[in-house]
């Protein structure tokens, strides 16, 4: 007792801290369960002609639903969304570069703009603002952004299809999706800003990034993710020093309890089940058995220009 109490004196902010970041991503995941803003993604996906595509795929190996996920990513990548480095001068086409931020105006914070970039040329000289919007729905207008977007808006599309989807935070600056595969029975990562689809260990083998803490999020809970990620354990943990390890673990089967204790007795059990299995297959590394890397996960990153790369530390090998 007297341990744990000198560890809560010690971790007390980190704790409070944490527990911020983990409840408030988990009561966000109800956005994407809104039936408007899912029709609103459904009008914009062109739901019959990836279906075709999935079923001209062929015998691959995969179910149609598995291909489908991949023609969505495909199309989400390849037609829909655009990756933004520095917006394009609407006045006379020059280079503009990021001359710092701003507080949102209301029309802008209406669509949960957290903060606003403003670019300005270096042509002309003026100046264009750029909300960082978090509301899916208008992400499915705009249509552009960096990680944050582009995970945001994809996990929007993939519930309008009906696919089971996860929220994927990664507290070294990165987001993404995980789609759990009924063929498969399991989840797969997904991220649209690099079009790869169970391709796990690409931030770490690939990227070179020094992992710490990723956690996914549904509606029915959180699942702390990060040996789906990381195969360097050692200098993981390490890296994990924010709080214990014993709290993390408690805290997160508290907070899953309580959602659930909301569900219907035989989902309980059926979300409980799932979870604890899921649990033991990360952290016995079953999951990372026999796995070889894929081509797509030795390399850097993809998304983004070569100095936002190069400062955040994602080029790998280059």
């Amino acid at each position: 007792k007297k341990k744990e109490e000198e560890r809560r004196a010690i971790e007390g902010p980190a704790r409070t801290d944490m527990m911020r970041r983990l409840t408030s991503q988990l009561l966000r995941m109800k956005v994407y369960e809104n039936a408007l803003l899912k029709q609103a993604a459904q009008k914009r996906i062109p739901i019959a002609e990836l279906e075709k595509r999935a079923k001209d795929r062929g015998e691959n190996g995969n179910s149609f639903e598995d291909n489908l996920l991949l023609e969505l990513l495909a199309w989400f990548k390849k037609d829909f969304f655009v990756w933004v480095d520095n917006v394009k001068c609407s006045f006379c086409d020059g280079k503009m570069k990021v001359g710092g931020a701003v507080p949102p105006l209301d029309v802008e914070r209406i669509h949960e703009a957290g903060t606003v970039e403003i670019h300005q040329c270096t042509v002309c000289g003026k100046t264009i603002r750029f909300p960082r919007y978090n509301d899916p729905g208008k992400l499915l207008e705009t249509r552009s952004g960096r990680c944050g977007e582009w995970a945001n808006c994809f996990v929007l599309c993939c519930r309008a299809m009906g696919f089971e989807t996860r929220y994927v935070l990664d507290f070294t600056d990165h987001v993404w999706a995980e789609v759990f595969s009924q063929s498969q029975n399991r989840w797969l990562h997904c991220d649209p800003c690099e079009n790869a689809c169970d391709k796990p260990l690409m931030y770490e083998q690939g990227w070179g990034k020094k992992l710490n803490y990723a956690f996914a999020f549904d509606t029915n809970g959180i699942v702390d993710v990060i040996w789906r990620y990381s195969r360097n354990r050692n200098d993981t943990l390490q890296r994990r020093d924010r709080v214990s390890e014993d709290w993390l673990d408690n805290t997160i089967d508290t907070i899953n309890a309580q959602v659930w204790a909301q569900l219907p007795d035989i989902e309980r059990e059926r979300q409980h089940l799932r979870v604890l299995k899921e649990k033991e297959d990360l952290k016995t590394g079953k999951e990372m058995e026999a796995r070889e890397l894929h081509e797509q996960e030795m390399v850097g990153r993809q998304s983004g220009n070569e100095e936002w790369k190069r400062v955040r530390g994602e080029l790998g090998g280059k």
